[in-house]
Parts: C-alpha cells; sequence; structure tokens
C-alpha cells in the first residue's frame, strides 16, 4: 500500500538509483517541476530514514529484476496509480 505521502494523482513518476547523487537531484528536480504528481524513487537499497521526508514515495526496486520491477508496479496499480 502506498503510504506515508499525499495522492496527488493517479500518475506517477518512477526515479531508479534515487540513493545515488544524481538520482537525488532528479528526485528534486522532479518534484519542483512535477508537483501535482506522485514522485517515486526507487533504488537497489534505500535508507531507512526517507532521503525526501513525505514528499516522494520511497520504494526498493533492482532494475535487473523483472520480479522486483513487477512488484513496484503493482504496487502502484492497486492504488490506481499509472506510472509513466
Amino acid at each position: 500500500m502506498v503510504t506515508g505521502v499525499q495522492k496527488k494523482t493517479d500518475q506517477a513518476i518512477i526515479i531508479t538509483g534515487a540513493a545515488g547523487g544524481l538520482g537525488q537531484a532528479i528526485v528534486r528536480k522532479c518534484l519542483t517541476l512535477f508537483p501535482d504528481k506522485l514522485i517515486v524513487a526507487t533504488d537497489i537499497s534505500l535508507p531507512a530514514d526517507s532521503l525526501f521526508g513525505d514528499d516522494a514515495l520511497i520504494m526498493a526496486m533492482d532494475v535487473t529484476s523483472e520480479s522486483s520491477i513487477a512488484a513496484v508496479k503493482q504496487t502502484l496499480e492497486s492504488e490506481d496509480i499509472r506510472a509513466w
């Protein structure tokens, strides 16, 4: 279930590698440029503490694992959120 962030829309932008420096910068820029979208910050392993407060949804995802990608997709779809 999507928790910890307010569902602003039925659309999400997924950022991979969000724990790294460039990934963090991209998430922060997307939060500024797309305030009406749910920003999903993913990485293989993310710190327990949110890097982005309640502004972004933090999810673990390994882009080399089809099952990991499918799990994120299923979680979002279960909340009627389309990712792009």
